[in-house]
């Protein structure tokens, strides 16, 4: 039964009225204290609800942002792991690549040496048959080889030159 609101009581099961609008002329009569009460309670009631939902509103916004804060700093973690990764990955290549330029030079200094080691001997070979030609007895040609090689001074860096004067060869600066 619904609460009348003319006099504040339910309507008798008697009660014959067309429409339930009240007549202007009609005196006011007020509620009593027990639906005073369950009024208050029922906007009471439509408060706490609202305030629950705003508070579960922000609730979830909080662990929103919350997650995209974690979502954010999970993101620039990777980023910087990537660039230590990466660059980490850069002075591995750049240590390969010095590491082979490093063994590619020290083979190439090493076929220079050898080279130059067999064009010496071609050399010495060389003048050993021509000075043979030539007449010269071994004891001359051993010194004129040995000369041959003390040709260059470390010390004064000059070259010295061979001659011969009378049978023996002279080293001469």
């Amino acid at each position: 039964m619904a609460i009348c609101t003319v006099r504040g009581r339910s309507l008798s099961p008697h009660h014959h009225h067309r429409h339930y609008s009240p007549s202007p002329h009609w005196p006011h009569i007020p509620p009593l204290k027990e639906e005073n009460d369950l009024v208050r309670a029922q906007i009471r009631l439509e408060q706490d609800k609202e305030e629950a939902a705003k508070k579960r509103a922000v609730d979830e916004w909080i662990i929103r942002q919350k997650k995209e804060e974690e979502d954010k700093k999970h993101i620039i973690e990777d980023a910087i792991r990537e660039d230590h990764e990466k660059k980490e990955k850069e002075k591995q290549r750049e240590k390969e690549a010095k590491e082979r330029w490093a063994a590619e030079e020290a083979a190439k200094k090493k076929k220079e040496e050898e080279d130059k080691k067999t064009r010496e001997k071609e050399i010495e070979d060389e003048m050993r048959r021509r000075m043979s030609k030539a007449g010269y007895h071994n004891e001359d040609i051993e010194a004129a080889v040995a000369a041959k090689k003390a040709h260059y001074c470390h010390d004064h860096r000059k070259t010295y030159a061979i001659r011969r004067h009378g049978g023996c060869l002279i080293l001469m600066k």
